[in-house]
């Protein structure tokens, strides 16, 4: 049950951040792009997320792969 527990919580951490990706999108969209400043501030939480999103798929599949060794026996 913790396993498949731990699971779920990667894979709510990985919809989060694709949520706050897709924000951060929104607003580079809708962003004064004569501000430099406010576009160079979002193309770097924008980076951030795409290394947190990466560890975060990592973690999932460590996890699923845990889980699936602990079903198999």
């Amino acid at each position: 049950m913790e396993r498949a527990r731990y699971v779920a919580e990667c894979q709510v951490q990985l919809e989060r951040v694709k949520l706050l990706t897709a924000q951060r999108i929104q607003e580079l969209i809708y962003a004064n792009l004569n501000d430099q400043e406010e576009v160079n501030t979002i193309l770097g939480q924008l980076k951030k997320l795409e290394s947190y999103e990466r560890k975060a798929r990592s973690r999932r599949k460590n996890a699923i792969r845990a889980f699936c060794l602990i079903t198999a026996e």
